[in-house]
């Protein structure tokens, strides 16, 4: 489990860092106001999705399994949804937020897919 939220944390800061360096070799406007806000939405909806699957844990591989679809798709809704109220609040600029808001969350959902396969994998008594 904290490999996965391990690699969640490594994926954040290697998106926003290629991305960052990425638009200064290419002489873009990084937004960096926008970033920020990305990172920040992306980290709340993989908590939350974290924690979903945290509460199954001592259960069956059947109820972490459910546990984990569930989370997935409340990380998937859940970013759409608060960085749909970041952009209908003003608060950043609309295609920026989303160029953004892609590699965050697909930093996020690989790590807690691991997450969920390492819930799954305990139990099934199979340890590494």
């Amino acid at each position: 489990m904290r490999r996965g939220l391990l690699l969640m944390s490594i994926g954040l800061c290697i998106a926003a860092g290629c991305g960052y360096g990425g638009c200064v070799l290419l002489h873009i406007q990084p937004h960096v106001k926008e970033m920020s806000l990305a990172l920040l939405v992306a980290t709340m909806c993989a908590a939350v999705a974290t924690s979903l699957v945290m509460v199954a844990g001592g259960s069956s591989q059947t109820a972490i399994a459910q546990a984990g679809l569930m989370a997935s798709v409340v990380h998937l809704v859940g970013c759409l949804a608060v960085a749909g109220g970041v952009i209908l609040a003003g608060l950043a600029s609309p295609l920026p937020m989303l160029l953004w808001m892609l590699p965050m969350y697909w930093a996020t959902v690989i790590g807690l897919v691991v997450v969920i396969l390492q819930m799954m994998r305990i139990a099934a008594g199979v340890q590494k």
